[in-house]
């Protein structure tokens, strides 16, 4: 159970820095603009 809670918790920090990423993406193409 607790690597299902692990598991979880990487899958949300991923997913989480996979947004940060593209964000500081599209503000940096603003930018750029």
């Amino acid at each position: 159970m607790q690597d299902l809670i692990w598991l979880a918790g990487l899958a949300a920090l991923y997913l989480a820095v996979l947004g940060l990423l593209r964000l500081y993406a599209t503000t940096s193409q603003g930018v750029a603009r």
